[in-house]
């Protein structure tokens, strides 16, 4: 293996059009290292890892299944690091024959994309881990950038199809995770393949986090509707620099111009000063967040929880609840769709029993954290979930 003198810039990985940007990542790494190499994407429920490209033999189509691979550890720990090919089955052409490999996760921002692989017949030394960690940061750049050009990533991430109310939910979410030096924020919704009446979404401006959780009625392209509906008001009204109170408001009046009575939503509003832990919040029919990190997990009760939006006349007057949080919480605002989730003996899972099987994932960070909640949603019934699952962590450092 040789060391590079220089490594690819940003520029170099856009320089062919778009769709051949995968390829073109694979082939410039391979060159840089003097090894194989190639570019996983990850799945649109960040279950597994699917082969964009390889060099130097194209490769045939590959799916690595996280919930079972070691690469998973690369994935959620977010740093590089050195795995042995035997843990690796079914590895693509170019890195069949490496006795040994390297991994670094592809970051689009604050959010993996994906990873970067090397093959290499001798263990990589902590300069190469390095290297190719910041072209795993390069590479995840130019995929955002390209992204939004073409739909050949967004058909490699896709393990089946989506339904049109899916389609819409997915294009409408913000990225799954944000931290910085005072707050982490990860939020996800399964299925990620079906139904899309759920969204969440976040914004960070300046020292104020607003976060927002909508369940609309209905299935498919009516809950669609209400969901798309919702979250513009809701976007709109902030970027507007409107209050919590004018923001429920624009978002029920929205609901009520442009849907019929049997169409609503519930919907949660906060706000967060990450200088004094203030949050004031309005509750429209949701699930109350809840508080987890003290001595045990605590709902935090509204004084009011207003009647869905949509669901009644104007004339709604919001007032906020707040709360002051200490350093070390984790907020976690949830859906129906959560609490709802049956058993095998067709119990619901209920708060207690998610809190219950949350401890022992208290040491993850945000993401994986509300990865493996999910999962445990997921996995409490037999039966496919018949409804949306949505959890949003908040994490105040």
């Amino acid at each position: 293996m040789r060391h590079p003198e220089t490594l690819p810039g940003g520029e170099d990985f856009l320089a062919p059009p778009p769709g051949r940007i995968p390829g073109h990542i694979a082939r410039r790494v391979s060159e840089t290292f003097g090894l194989p190499a190639a570019l996983f994407v990850l799945d649109l429920d960040n279950t597994a890892l699917h082969l964009a490209a390889s060099h130097p033999e194209p490769g045939k189509r590959e799916v690595l299944d996280l919930r079972e691979h070691p690469l998973s550890r690369v994935i959620h720990d977010r740093r590089p690091a050195a795995l042995s090919a035997a843990g690796l089955p079914g590895e693509p052409g170019p890195l069949s024959g490496a006795e040994y490999l390297a991994a670094a996760p592809v970051l689009a921002g604050d959010s993996v994309a994906g990873a970067l692989v090397l093959g290499g017949a001798e263990p990589f030394g902590a300069e190469t881990l390095r290297e190719l960690a910041r072209l795993g940061v390069r590479a995840g750049s130019a995929l955002a950038i390209a992204d939004r050009y073409t739909d050949e990533l967004k058909r490699m991430r896709r393990r089946a199809e989506l339904s049109i109310a899916a389609e819409l939910q997915q294009e409408a979410l913000p990225p799954n995770e944000l931290y910085t030096e005072r707050v982490g924020v990860a939020g996800f919704i399964e299925p990620a393949y079906d139904i899309g009446g759920d969204w969440f979404d976040y914004a960070l401006n300046g020292d104020r986090l607003s976060v927002a959780i909508c369940d609309a009625a209905g299935k498919a392209l009516r809950a669609a509707a209400v969901a798309t509906i919702s979250l513009g008001a809701v976007r709109n009204s902030r970027r507007r620099g409107l209050s919590l109170q004018e923001t429920m408001l624009a978002a029920h009046r929205a609901l009520l111009e442009s849907t019929g009575p049997e169409q609503f939503a519930t919907l949660l509003v906060a706000e967060i000063d990450l200088r004094t832990r203030e949050m004031r919040v309005i509750n429209a029919g949701h699930p109350l967040p809840v508080a987890v990190g003290g001595k045990e997990p605590l709902p935090l009760r509204t004084s009011s929880i207003y009647p869905p939006l949509g669901g009644l006349e104007d004339g709604q007057t919001y007032n906020p609840d707040i709360f002051r949080l200490e350093p070390g919480l984790r907020l976690l605002f949830l859906s129906d769709g959560v609490l709802e989730r049956r058993g095998r003996d067709r119990s619901p899972l209920g708060l207690k029993g998610l809190l219950r099987r949350a401890q022992r994932y208290a040491n993850l960070p945000p993401f994986p954290y509300v990865q493996a909640l999910i999962r445990e949603v997921v996995e409490f019934g037999d039966d496919p979930l018949r409804d949306d699952a949505t959890i949003l962590g908040v994490e105040l450092r």
